[in-house]
């Protein structure tokens, strides 16, 4: 069972690239 902070750091970082990305 993976910690659910370690899974919304992941989903956070991923949102920040892709919002970079976007910009």
């Amino acid at each position: 069972m993976e910690p659910i902070g370690h899974i919304l750091n992941h989903y956070l970082g991923l949102n920040l690239f892709v919002r970079e990305l976007r910009w």
